[in-house]
């Protein structure tokens, strides 16, 4: 089974702006939407951040914890440290931050959505962490007032229009002698085994509205180039697993959490021609999932960092 036939962009990311996209409809029968590309750059994160959005981030936060933490370990991160998590999204690392930095440590989350920046806000909250703080800024132009010793990003530099400019925006934040760490996902990389031909097909579906989207699809693997043409040192990089069964729990909704997300941007961009039922897609992947039992070896998670 060729891996680039079963993939699916697990995502979270930041906006890079407000502004609304436009489609274009292209002439003839059987065309598609696309969008043009400076409505790409404008559209920045496409998911939104509603609740529904946000609780998927969460889920996917619960698959992905484990190796997130790994990474933040491995690269350096550890108590008494200020950090930033640059595109807190739902929280999860901003908490995996808080818990890493200790009461001597300090976490700034931030996030350009206000919805996101109080979702997590409420997390922190609930789980009694005093020591971070939020703001509601953009990545590509944050200025903060002291330097910190590391900046944090899981899933971000693929939602922004130049990555290259947010790793040189945010380098210079950082103090001598700190850390940059990114991760990434190389999303074609997924793999599912035995194929599912009702899965095959729609995350072939989901792929190729990121695509139209203008969306990179294996964003772990350029972060090398980023770092370097960014004028930070050549990063160091490792690839962190996570591999599943069908019958797991929770492993057919993040499929379809994603495809309710993704659903108006589909139909927009011509992916799917027809409205569709999400009730009953579930109860058909669920089934084919349930009944096969296949091993489902997730996207990994690319990380990359760097001592400035």
């Amino acid at each position: 089974m060729s891996p680039c036939n079963h993939r699916l962009p697990w995502c979270s990311g930041v906006d890079s702006s407000n502004e609304s996209a436009k489609i274009l409809q292209t002439a003839g029968e059987g065309s598609v939407a696309t969008l043009e590309p400076e409505t790409v750059l404008e559209r920045g994160y496409v998911l939104g951040h509603d609740e529904q959005e946000l609780q998927r981030l969460k889920n996917q936060g619960d698959t992905y914890r484990s190796v997130t933490e790994q990474a933040i370990r491995l690269s350096g991160v550890g108590p008494g440290m200020r950090v930033v998590d640059i595109g807190c999204g739902a929280g999860d690392v901003t908490l995996l931050l808080a818990s890493i930095v200790g009461p001597g440590g300090e976490v700034i989350a931030v996030d350009t959505a206000r919805e996101a920046v109080e979702a997590t806000r409420q997390r922190v909250d609930e789980a009694g962490q005093s020591n971070v703080h939020f703001l509601c800024e953009d990545a590509g132009t944050l200025m903060l007032e002291a330097p910190v010793d590391a900046v944090v990003g899981r899933l971000i530099l693929m939602h922004v229009p130049d990555p290259v400019g947010v790793l040189r925006t945010l380098s210079g934040q950082i103090a001598p002698g700190g850390l940059v760490l990114f991760m990434e996902m190389d999303i074609e990389s997924l793999v599912v085994e035995p194929e599912l031909p009702l899965v095959t097909t729609w995350l072939d579906r989901v792929l190729s509205t990121f695509q139209r989207l203008g969306i990179d699809s294996r964003p772990g693997l350029r972060m090398r180039d980023q770092f370097v043409e960014a004028g930070l040192p050549t990063p160091r990089m490792q690839q962190f697993g996570v591999i599943s069964s069908g019958r797991d729990p929770g492993t057919v909704d993040q499929l379809v959490d994603l495809i309710s997300t993704l659903k108006p941007a589909m139909i927009e961009t011509g992916v799917v021609q027809d409205d569709f039922d999400l009730d009953e897609l579930s109860a058909k992947l669920e089934a084919d999932a349930n009944w096969v039992n296949p091993l489902i070896v997730d996207p990994p998670l690319i990380a990359a960092w760097a001592r400035v």
